[in-house]
């Protein structure tokens, strides 16, 4: 299956998108494989993502 056809599979639900589930869930896990399978195709090294436009928003506590 294609990497992209794999990503349109992903549940369109908020837990899948957490922190813990982006390290440690089976899902993410097959499409980190599928992507480094990708890039080796194209003869690209792995190497870490820059994410300097990342910024951590903690949820509002609901009181």
């Amino acid at each position: 299956m294609k990497l992209r056809n794999f990503l349109k599979k992903i549940p369109n639900n908020k837990n899948i998108w957490t922190l813990e589930a982006l390290r440690f869930s089976e899902e993410w896990s097959k499409i980190r494989a599928k992507a480094l399978k990708l890039l080796k195709s194209f003869k690209i090294k792995q190497k870490d993502p820059n994410l300097f436009w990342i910024s951590y928003i903690p949820e509002k506590s609901k009181k």
